[in-house]
């Protein structure tokens, strides 16, 4: 086999190898084809074709008829290796002068867009005017983008004093409008305040982030404390004293105001004026700016006599005076001024372990808001706020009376005990409740099981809290409510709280049957026909011409109402003084009959305020407005659907029969509109009266001696004893300021006997005052 060349190989066919020579790949030489995956590398050093051709030897060509000879390159094996690009390339000399003035130009021309004044320009050109051309440029173009941005720090320096310039004028022309400082005025000079206050801080910071940008430019030309001029003044300078006219203002006469505090962060102990609160997180702010200003030039405060009180000292850093205080007493004062945006600022202060276990203080407001009757307290350690407290009542108010903390929270996990404990005392002597409740954010551990922060839990165990119940908040998260009951007796405290239904009706009608004799009463003088009406019903009902029709439509018991008849007037006059009423002139050994109602009822939602003195309920939810001829009708709904209550602004006194009148005025209203809002006088009446029309005129045949109605009207939403929203009222909302006609209509006796269930005139008299 191997004779023809064929090769065995065992296990397999013999084969001939091709008889085709193959072509073998040119080495060191460049080749456009991949091998192996990759591109071969050339080196032109070693390739053999060039290496050929630089030894020929290229002689010089002559052109006949020509003169100029024209050169070839000879090919280099040196500059095949380099690369060329455009750096090879002759450039024009580029002139960076005319680049600058370029840019400056531009920069000019947005000066004058923004109208940034020339001290700002100059003191900018002075800082860039020394730095290389390349970095200057950078600059000029960072500058004129954040200019149209509104984002430079000129343009915010300028901006905060034009804000700070027109909240000053603004206080300066209300305090010149003052004559009588209300409580509104004061609430509004209070308010005013505080907001020039933060403008004040907002400049400083301003104009330090200014300043510190020019520094950063040119730390050689221009200083760390370059002064910011403003209308040809120091404006740092003028802020030290351009607020010293408040003191001559009628503001002054109710606000403290001590010379040279431009932050209003400094007060005189016991003058009886009002002491503007400070909130925890201004504090280290106050207190850079007060430097800020000590170090432009003046002295800030002046020395004082031993005969002025002592001002304060700012140069205490916050945790130093926490710790300094801890042993002080805390105090809650009612948030004053713009509570939502307080308690937003007050929040940046708050540990977020205490966030995350007693909820974020950004929604205590609005969290507050939607349960009943909120109050917003402070907690405070001299005049440092170091907690804040939020207080609202169940919804099950009429039947358990129940006070509930719904937020609490505190600047660290120290004060916050402190707080905890003295707000649970500060309750059991204001308000009257049986149990205090408090809730704590669970998370679900990793075995499924809810658990609090132990920090904070042990806070509330240490205080006797016990567990309640696991409830869920609006957003769905996890609470634990923990409650406190009361030991102690409260028989002794107010009878008006907050936990006492805002309408109270408490009703009595008395009938005596016996010898018919001469008496000196007003007839037609009664508040509740159907009072009457059951009163009559164990004599077998009447027949006057008015009222027999009527009597003919009741069926069973009227609503809100019952009646008994008993010849023993000693328990008559028990059940009428266990209504709060006191009836007199009722005779023994005569037949009595007696009907009674009480009645307590709320708003869906609503709140106590003050107007001109007066104590108010300020009802939100929607009010029917509606005309009777010339006299406008108010019908609000409350809480329970079948009750809703009507008011007739005017002086009606001269009326005589004012159950007939009401009834011809809501038999002709019509519908005009719907309100959302109608502020409503507190008032309170108490009387009896006499009705004579009726003699001589029922079923029995026997005569009255006596028909007889006792009452007490009370409409009253009673405030907290501290914190309670202040409100004012806006250009929609109604509000009766005068005299009016209160009634009540229960929705089955509207549609069966079309008549209100009680009637009674108030007048501005029987308004209760906030004395």
């Amino acid at each position: 086999m191997l004779d023809y060349g064929m090769l065995r190989i065992p296990g397999s066919r013999p084969f001939r190898p091709s008889p085709k020579k193959e072509l073998h790949i040119r080495e060191q030489s460049w080749d456009n084809r991949f091998h192996l995956g990759q591109i071969p590398v050339y080196d032109a050093f070693k390739d053999k074709y060039l290496q050929q051709m630089s030894s020929v030897v290229h002689k010089k060509k002559i052109i006949i008829g020509g003169t100029r000879l024209h050169k070839k390159k000879e090919l280099s094996i040196n500059n095949l290796a380099q690369c060329i690009s455009s750096k090879s390339m002759n450039r024009r000399p580029v002139i960076k002068n005319q680049i600058i003035k370029k840019l400056k130009d531009s920069l000019v021309s947005v000066w004058n867009q923004k109208m940034i004044p020339e001290p700002q320009r100059n003191l900018f050109l002075e800082a860039i005017d020394k730095i290389p051309a390349k970095i200057q440029s950078t600059i000029i173009v960072r500058e004129i983008e954040s200019l149209k941005n509104d984002k430079n720090p000129a343009q915010m320096a300028i901006r905060a004093i034009k804000a700070r310039e027109h909240s000053l004028n603004e206080l300066k022309d209300f305090a010149n409008t003052i004559i009588n400082a209300s409580s509104t005025i004061k609430h509004n000079s209070v308010e005013s305040i505080l907001n020039l206050r933060m403008l004040s801080i907002h400049v400083v910071e301003c104009i330090q982030t200014w300043r510190k940008t020019l520094h950063d430019i040119s730390p050689d030309s221009i200083p760390e404390n370059i002064k910011f001029v403003w209308e040809k003044e120091n404006y740092l300078l003028k802020m030290q004293n351009d607020t010293k006219f408040l003191a001559n203002t009628p503001i002054g006469a109710f606000i403290d105001f001590v010379p040279n505090d431009p932050f209003f962060i400094h007060f005189r102990v016991n003058n009886g004026k009002i002491e503007l609160p400070v909130q925890g997180y201004l504090i280290k702010k106050i207190k850079d700016s007060e430097v800020i200003l000590l170090n432009e030039g003046m002295k800030l405060y002046e020395e004082i006599e031993n005969t002025t009180p002592k001002i304060m000292s700012m140069t205490q850093s916050r945790s130093k005076i926490f710790i300094d205080n801890y042993s002080k007493n805390i105090v809650f004062e009612e948030i004053k001024g713009d509570i939502e945006h307080g308690i937003i600022d007050y929040g940046a202060d708050v540990p977020i372990l205490i966030q995350d276990s007693m909820g974020k203080p950004i929604n205590a407001y609005t969290n507050a808001q939607t349960m009943r009757y909120p109050a917003f307290l402070w907690a405070k350690i001299d005049k440092f706020i170091v907690g804040l407290i939020t207080l609202n009542l169940e919804n099950q108010k009429s039947m358990h009376n129940r006070l509930q903390i719904s937020h609490i929270s505190a600047v660290n996990v120290e004060i916050f005990e402190k707080v905890a404990e003295e707000i649970v005392k500060h309750i059991w002597k204001e308000y009257p409740c049986v149990e205090i409740r408090v809730g704590i954010i669970s998370k679900i551990s990793e075995q499924g099981k809810y658990e609090s922060e132990k920090s904070i839990k042990q806070v509330f165990d240490k205080l006797g809290f016990r567990w309640k119940q696991m409830i869920y908040a609006i957003n769905e998260t996890p609470v634990q409510l923990l409650g406190l009951r009361r030991t102690e007796n409260i028989e002794n405290m107010k009878v008006e709280s907050i936990f006492d239904d805002c309408i109270q009706i408490s009703y009595g009608c008395v009938i005596q049957i016996g010898p018919k004799y001469e008496t000196h009463t007003i007839s037609g003088q009664y508040c509740s026909v159907v009072g009457i009406l059951c009163a009559f019903k164990p004599f077998g009902g009447i027949t006057n011409q008015y009222f027999g029709q009527l009597y003919g439509k009741i069926k069973g018991v009227p609503p809100a109402f019952r009646y008994r008849k008993d010849l023993s007037v000693e328990l008559v006059v028990k059940d009428l003084k266990a209504i709060d009423l006191f009836p007199s002139d009722l005779t023994s050994r005569l037949e009595t009959s007696i009907s009674c109602s009480a009645l307590g009822l709320s708003w869906g939602r609503f709140f106590p305020v003050i107007h001109k003195g007066i104590k108010y309920t300020r009802v939100l939810s929607e009010i029917e407005v509606l005309k009777s001829e010339d006299k406008t009708v108010y019908i609000v709904a409350t809480e329970d659907p079948i009750y809703s209550v009507f008011f007739i602004p005017g002086d009606y006194r001269s009326i005589k029969n004012l159950f007939s009148f009401t009834k011809e005025v809501l038999g002709k209203i019509e519908k005009v509109s719907v309100s959302q809002e109608l502020w409503i006088p507190s008032f309170e009446i108490k009387g009896e009266n006499l009705v004579t029309e009726l003699e001589g005129n029922f079923c029995s045949g026997k005569c009255i001696e006596v028909c007889k109605e006792v009452f007490r009207f009370k409409l009253l939403a009673a405030l907290h004893p501290k914190g309670s929203l202040l409100s004012w009222p806006s250009e929609k909302c109604l509000i009766i300021e005068n005299g009016f006609v209160f009634g009540m209509i229960h929705g089955k006796l509207d549609e069966e006997l079309e008549i209100p269930l009680y009637v009674v005139n108030v007048p501005c008299e029987n308004f209760i005052s906030n004395s």
